[in-house]
């Protein structure tokens, strides 16, 4: 039998993941033969997260999840159907299709912070040098 854990979660629960155990659990499945895949929206808020999983083994995607609320219950599926399991499976997996890597939207983010970063020292530069006068001594 498969040992496998998938999840798609939006970024704020990746926090609680970490700080209620479940990632130390899912990295004692993955040193014993498991396999765990995640989903989530990776922002730059959510780095750290993401790395902690990614450093445990997991493989983890990048999704635009705004058709997701933060309103709507969260639920935990389990089944050992194996009916209900394939149709879990070809669910998720097709989300899985459509994502990113993680490794990939992590690089996409570091460019737009060092973008932004390399606009606000240009900014600064140009609204700090000012011309001078020349000055007329007497």
């Amino acid at each position: 039998m498969e040992k496998e854990v998938v999840w798609l979660l939006q970024p704020a629960f990746l926090v609680f993941s970490i700080q209620f155990g479940i990632a130390e659990k899912t990295k004692m499945l993955i040193e014993n033969c498991g396999h765990v895949r995640g989903i989530t929206k990776i922002l730059e808020t959510s780095l750290d997260p993401v790395r902690k999983l990614l450093d445990n083994g997991e493989e983890v995607r990048h999704i635009d999840l705004s058709h997701f609320s933060l309103n709507e219950p969260i639920a935990a599926l389990w089944t050992d159907d194996a009916t209900c399991a394939r149709y879990l499976m070809s669910s998720f997996d097709a989300q899985w299709e459509q994502s990113a890597p993680a490794k990939e939207r992590i690089k996409e983010l570091r460019k737009q912070a060092l973008r932004r970063s390399d606009s606000r020292a240009h900014q600064f530069f140009r609204f700090c040098i000012v011309p001078q006068k020349p000055v007329i001594l007497p």
